[in-house]
């Protein structure tokens, strides 16, 4: 029933399979693969579900493991987070923020994966001079804090990026596998864009994306999620309070706020850099009256 052509017929479907997973011994890799096909369902509330049924399955069989198409080992849990991050650019607001929210109820996710979500450059592939493709990973990051004065706004990039999203989307890859490049975008492609290509993995800056966005509530889902993923995570908590520090020039309060709380467990797990404390220091300074 649930690739019914009624979509009310599907949404029915994927409600009872949602109050299946709620039973003991009801999760099945079968219903999985099913459900993992419904996050990209048309209807919204269809997707939005299929992602809650997505973390049970995170949850409930974190360990087990399976191999993808390119016959590569990769355990459950890390499959469904990366299939949450996707949803992050879902079109729809609302699945957005229920994305962003359910990525921060993962209690198991392998570290690779959680630091691909601030780092939207760390897979490429390259061709040597056989022609041949290699992965290559870059180990600084776009978005590190050592280079902030050079960094565009941060509203800024997010339209920019935003307008390349809606040029290429058709071209990208889908992200599964490590190797896979994208389809030639025909006589738009630049020199420097044959000799490397980004992989859009699944996880690739997903939490990036989401503190980007131009709704608030996604942008405070993600702020919370951040916050409680880097909490038991010191290495990830380090990475994370440069992003977070970054929220405190939201212009929205509510969003400032937020960074605020979940900033402030992290301090144990590291410490503030020059830059970050200046920017805390800033906001704190404009906007004393309303934290107050």
């Amino acid at each position: 029933m649930t690739t019914d052509m009624d979509s009310r017929v599907r949404l029915s479907a994927i409600e009872g399979l949602s109050l299946l997973s709620g039973v003991e011994d009801a999760l099945t890799i079968h219903t999985y693969n099913t459900v993992k096909n419904l996050v990209g369902d048309s209807h919204r509330q269809v997707r939005i579900i299929a992602l809650r049924i997505l973390l049970m399955f995170a949850n409930k069989m974190p360990s087990f493991t399976f191999s993808n198409s390119g016959d590569t080992k990769l355990q459950l849990c890390d499959d469904a987070f990366s299939i949450v991050c996707d949803a992050v650019n879902d079109q729809e607001v609302m699945v957005r923020t229920e994305a962003a929210t359910i990525l921060g109820q993962f209690e198991t996710v392998s570290d690779t994966f959680l630091d691909q979500t601030l780092d939207k450059k760390m897979m490429k592939t390259v061709q040597d001079e056989s022609g041949r493709e290699q992965v290559k990973k870059v180990h600084q990051s776009r978005f590190a804090i050592t280079q902030a004065p050079q960094r565009e706004s941060r509203w800024k990039a997010h339209y920019q990026g935003q307008q390349r999203q809606k040029q290429y989307a058709s071209d990208w890859s889908s992200g599964k596998e490590l190797n896979a490049r994208c389809p030639p975008t025909g006589s738009s492609t630049s020199p420097e864009d044959e000799s490397e290509s980004i992989v859009p993995r699944g996880a690739c800056g997903a939490f990036v994306s989401a503190l980007e966005d131009e709704f608030m509530s996604v942008r405070r889902a993600a702020v919370y999620s951040l916050g409680r993923l880097a909490a038991n995570r010191p290495a990830f908590a380090t990475t994370a309070l440069d992003h977070l520090s970054d929220m405190f020039n939201d212009e929205i309060v509510e969003v400032r706020l937020d960074a605020i709380t979940a900033l402030t467990p992290l301090i144990v797990h590291g410490e503030l850099q020059k830059e970050q404390l200046e920017t805390i220091l800033k906001c704190l300074d404009v906007s004393s009256c309303i934290f107050y």
